[in-house]
């Protein structure tokens, strides 16, 4: 087998995306939807060694996105 250029890799690689993206509407019927046992949840993440620091988010007004801080409870 001959080494791949750059190029040609890059469009083999770039291939296999379309075609698992062109196959989704085939595909989508082996695998079913995955659902919460009892509805939404609701999940904190602290950490192991201090229960005490969760994470948490909140909006920031500077870049109007949601952000990541850890707080101490």
């Amino acid at each position: 087998m001959q080494n791949l250029t750059t190029p040609k890799a890059t469009l083999i690689g770039l291939s296999l995306i379309a075609l698992a993206i062109a196959t989704t509407p085939f595909t989508s019927g082996f695998v079913q939807p995955a659902n919460a046992q009892s509805g939404i949840q609701k999940v904190i993440i602290c950490d192991h060694l201090d229960p005490n620091v969760c994470a948490g988010v909140h909006w920031d007004f500077l870049t109007e996105k949601n952000a990541l801080f850890t707080r101490a409870n």
